[in-house]
């Protein structure tokens, strides 16, 4: 069971936007707001946008 905790806590890297925003929609409630994700070696940091919507923000606009 250690493992499979292991493994859920591994970076997510994405090779485009589409994968990462696919994603997120799936996952929304295992996201943290704040988590840096990394969209073709682009940083952006999840966000929210009002009414619970995540949003991913380039790290470079804060």
């Amino acid at each position: 069971m250690q493992c499979m905790k292991e493994m859920e806590a591994q970076p997510r890297m994405f090779p485009d936007m589409k994968t990462a925003q696919d994603w997120l929609k799936r996952n929304k409630t295992e996201v943290l707001v704040g988590s840096i994700v990394l969209v073709a070696g682009a940083a952006f940091v999840v966000g929210t946008a009002g009414t619970g919507v995540l949003v991913l923000v380039p790290l470079a606009a804060l």
